[in-house]
């Protein structure tokens, strides 16, 4: 089991009113895995706040959101989850599977609350074909799920996807 955090303030200037704001962001969570004979779960959960004033460099994550009508800064709230099974089939072949979602929110005075959310799953299959030399089937469903922008739902659509990720350590 791992505790996992983080915490950043920085200070910025909003061009719409040439003033300087500051913005607290953090991040915390959880890591954790049992191993049960040839089989083993293991999950993430955390929880933050304005995530890409933390340094988070994904699509995924919105800024701290400047509120013009209060002259304030609004925090976006973050939450995630993912649990992950797998088992050793044969010293060749093993399978995994995994499943999870995440949350976005953002309060602003005189709109409902606006939520992102998504999740997603996958299986794959590790087949170790020589010492050193692994390849691995993978099927994926990545679900965007619906958005809600000042109380506008938009649909963001899915992702199905599946591969063979290859691998050779020399």
């Amino acid at each position: 089991m791992m505790v996992f955090g983080g915490y950043n303030t920085t200070d910025e200037v909003m061009t719409a009113t040439n003033k300087e704001y500051s913005i607290n962001s953090h991040v915390i969570g959880l890591n954790a895995r049992v191993n049960v004979g040839p089989a083993y779960l293991k999950g993430i959960i955390y929880s933050g706040q304005n995530q890409l004033n933390y340094g988070s460099e994904t699509s995924w994550v919105w800024s701290a959101y400047y509120d013009a009508a209060t002259d304030s800064i609004t925090d976006i709230d973050a939450l995630g989850w993912f649990l992950v099974a797998g088992c050793k089939v044969t010293d060749m072949v093993s399978l995994e599977a995994g499943y999870g979602q995440r949350k976005l929110e953002r309060e602003r005075p005189g709109f409902d609350k606006d939520e992102d959310k998504n999740a997603m799953f996958y299986i794959n299959m590790p087949i170790t074909v020589a010492k050193g030399f692994t390849i691995t089937p993978e099927f994926g469903y990545f679900d965007e799920k619906d958005q809600n922008i000042a109380g506008v739902s938009k649909d963001q659509g899915d992702t199905t996807y599946y591969g063979v990720y290859w691998r050779m350590d020399f």
